[in-house]
């Protein structure tokens, strides 16, 4: 009977034996599954590619220019879902509310003030050479006083934001910092001080009070109770007139949700529900209309009333101009051309020889456009000059004219016609508008004793929410963005079971006979195929997303860990639920084992959900690492390919090294 068994193995076709080797060697229905050691390594294997993606999203660094905004898409039933307050949007008043007063620390209140002297700022070029984008720059701000910074665009306004705000990590600066009296101190910048930046990112699945409501347990302490966190919640909703849309969902512009002012307004919510005392803003009109810019920018005046509030803003018009006490201009080269009251600007400019502004013209646009001019006359003439240097030098020296008397009037520096062809930041650097300035930033805003009665009081330090609460938080907010993405969830789930009732319907009742094998193998094939390449639907979430995870990190809302674990078990629930319908469909539908359904279906499930989950994880890889859509889908599909050919259909088993599996062993299966 034995001799007979050999002889029949002796005679089965080569390839049959083959395609049973190879059966066994998947993740999936093989009898070495069975063994400890396997598991060890299929989770080993899972758990690698799942810590490569954390620690890529730790430690790679997109540049912010090369960033995708997010795509034009949201799901119908978020495009069908309405904000019921927009049609009365336009229709109540803006109530502007009090300001956010920040609670003094042993009776001493928490206020910033923060200055800035011989500012200079080089970006590293991709050749390795320095730029320089800001050039001596100086200036303070205050509470009660709102500073704006302003100059054409590429001036280095932004620029010089970023590098106040502490949001400048690559580059050289030189200068100081000064926060009441003391040099910046980076590590504890954050914790008193917060940025507004100049587009909006949220989660479009949650509503606006959830949106403040995250921000909140993840800024504040961990010790406030549910109570006291909606107690604040809800003053800061009042003070910026988010109370009527709190439970409108935030969604995408244009595509449903909230309206732009209330974006904007939810922008600025996020950042003082963390009480700062310093608030940097990027440009907070952008894309607003008149109403909604003058709106905003009353909020934040009065917030202004109380913190110091400094922001960047582009041509604004009469009205919010009106909401500036300081302004702070640069021409091109980041050089400054004023900084002081607003109300003296125009008697800067009659000093600097040019025409009185006519009565009721905006002063920001025409400071603007004499800053640009005066910069292309500047550098006409020095362009044109060139070989009239040795003449020029004559004619001053028949006039009398001291090139090197820096006191020396402005007006004897014009030319014919009495247009200078000086910059301005020249002429200001020589006035007494810069010297009154520069007597009072290097006296200080601040007396010794105050510096001393202030100093630590913004460093006083709380328990920051921890792994566990980030992990928390994150993961709920994971978890409700999916169950209300609805379109989302029919997809997934309609795919799953299409694919498992038309896979098992088309190897329906396969046989155990030595024939049936490469059926089998088949059905195996064509499982792993669908659990590797479909993961790549997990994409335009990852993109859409990796702005928002941009600003909340770099606000040091969580850590990358937090984010990377809350988002697998955010979906986690979902992924078990997909696996278990493609799952229950092939296997029995086909009937993939005749013996032991229970215990070989168990093994089939958890290999499948195994390989699932090392497919989600290398799609979050490869999003981690390349920033551009088109090519990280090239190099994903590039991947998936090459973990194909290693599963044992193309390649025999037998070359991997691996013990080569009996025929007693296939017969079982």
């Amino acid at each position: 009977m034995r001799c007979s068994r050999e002889r029949r193995s002796e005679n089965r076709h080569p390839a049959l034996e083959h395609s049973r080797s190879t059966l066994l060697c998947l993740l999936v229905v093989c009898s070495d599954l069975l063994q400890w050691h396997a598991w060890a390594r299929c989770l080993a294997f899972c758990l690698a590619y799942g810590l490569a993606a954390a620690v890529t999203v730790c430690n790679v660094s997109w540049a912010r220019a090369a960033l995708p905004s997010p795509p034009d898409f949201v799901s119908p039933s978020l495009a069908a879902h309405k904000d019921e307050d927009m049609a009365d949007e336009n229709e109540h008043e803006v109530v502007v509310g009090e300001a956010i007063k920040p609670d003094p620390v042993d009776g001493v209140p928490r206020e910033a003030n923060l200055e800035f002297r011989h500012l200079n700022y080089y970006a590293t070029l991709s050749n390795g050479e320095e730029k320089q984008l800001l050039r001596g720059v100086f200036g303070f701000a205050k509470p009660g006083r709102l500073v704006a910074l302003m100059g054409q665009s590429g001036a280095g306004k932004s620029t010089l934001l970023d590098v106040l705000a502490g949001k400048k990590t690559t580059g050289r600066i030189d200068g100081e910092i000064l926060v009441n009296g003391e040099l910046k101190d980076p590590e504890q910048f954050s914790k008193y001080a917060a940025y507004v930046e100049q587009f909006d990112s949220f989660n479009a699945m949650n509503t606006v009070r959830e949106t403040v409501m995250f921000s909140a347990r993840l800024r504040l302490s961990p010790d406030l109770t549910t109570e006291e966190l909606n107690q604040k919640v809800d003053r800061v909703l009042d003070i910026l007139n988010l109370r009527p849309s709190e439970h409108s969902m935030v969604g995408h512009p244009g595509f449903g949700g909230i309206s732009m002012e209330l974006r904007k307004k939810l922008s600025i919510a996020v950042e003082v529900i963390a009480e700062p005392v310093l608030l940097f803003l990027d440009e907070p009109t952008t894309g607003l209309d008149s109403r909604s810019a003058a709106n905003v920018m009353r909020t934040i005046r009065s917030l202004a009333s109380s913190i110091t509030v400094v922001c960047t803003i582009h041509q604004p018009p009469s009205e919010l101009v009106a909401n500036f006490q300081d302004v702070l201009l640069l021409e091109q080269g980041g050089q400054v051309v004023y900084f002081g009251d607003i109300a003296s600007l125009p008697k800067f400019l009659h000093y600097a020889g040019l025409p009185e502004i006519t009565p009721g013209r905006n002063v920001s646009d025409y400071a603007l456009e004499v800053i640009a001019d005066r910069a292309a006359q500047a550098h006409g003439k020095s362009s044109q000059s060139q070989d009239g240097e040795g003449e020029e030098r004559e004619t001053n020296a028949k006039e009398g004219r001291n090139e090197n008397n820096p006191h020396e009037s402005h007006a004897a520096r014009k030319l014919e016609g009495g247009q200078s062809f000086r910059p301005l930041s020249a002429i200001y650097l020589e006035s007494e508008f810069a010297r009154d300035m520069k007597k009072v930033i290097e006296k200080g805003l601040l007396t010794p004793e105050e510096v001393k009665k202030l100093s630590g009081v913004l460093t006083t330090d709380h328990r920051k929410p921890g792994f566990v609460t980030q992990t928390r938080e994150l993961t709920i907010r994971f978890w409700q963005t999916s169950v209300r993405n609805r379109d989302s969830l029919f997809i997934r789930y309609s795919v799953s079971l299409l694919f498992g009732f038309i896979l098992g319907t088309l190897f329906c009742r396969t046989g155990v006979t030595q024939t049936e094998g490469p059926k089998k193998m088949s059905i195996i094939f064509y499982t792993v195929g669908h659990f590797l390449f479909s993961a790549s639907s997990f994409f335009p979430e990852v993109f859409m997303n990796r702005v928002l995870y941009f600003r909340e990190h770099s606000s040091k809302l969580y850590g990358a860990l937090p984010y990377f674990v809350a988002r697998f078990l955010g979906d986690l629930p979902h992924i078990i639920a997909e696996v278990f319908i493609t799952t229950l469909l092939v296997y029995f539908v086909s009937g993939l084992s005749n013996e032991d359904h229970s215990k070989r279906y168990g093994y089939f499930f958890w290999a499948c959900l195994i390989l699932r989950c090392c497919a989600i994880f290398m799609t979050q890889l490869v999003a981690a690492v390349i920033a551009a859509p088109d090519f990280a889908y090239s190099v994903l599909a590039t991947t998936m390919y090459l973990m194909y050919a290693l599963t044992g259909f193309f390649i025999p088993y037998v070359n991997t090294h691996a013990q080569q599996p009996s025929v007693n062993e296939a017969r079982r299966m």
